[in-house]
């Protein structure tokens, strides 16, 4: 089996690859909001606040209009100081500047 040698991804509203496109520039971009628990989940003690283990991300990827990757950017944050609306506005700047 061969290794081709670029991988079409297809942009789905409301998925991982909602912040996906190309800019003005014609830079191609993958931008995206995850999480990841500081504790494991399983271990958080119920009544206790999960919050305060949940680790808030968005992530942007660029790549060159051939699709070589040219760089990522991230930022973090603990659930109880964002939200889903921070997280959009964060890839939005990225995607402007």
């Amino acid at each position: 089996m061969t290794i081709p040698d670029k991988l079409p991804i297809a942009r789905m509203e409301d998925y991982h690859t909602h912040f996906l496109g190309k800019a003005s520039d014609e830079r191609l971009f993958w931008g995206y909001q995850t999480f990841a628990f500081s504790k494991p989940f399983s271990e958080i003690e119920q009544g206790d606040d999960w919050k305060k283990y949940r680790k808030e991300y968005a992530i942007l990827h660029t790549f060159d209009s051939d699709g070589n990757y040219i760089a990522t950017r991230h930022w973090s944050g603990l659930a109880t100081e964002t939200d889903d609306q921070q997280l959009d506005s964060k890839l939005r700047k990225w995607f402007l500047n």
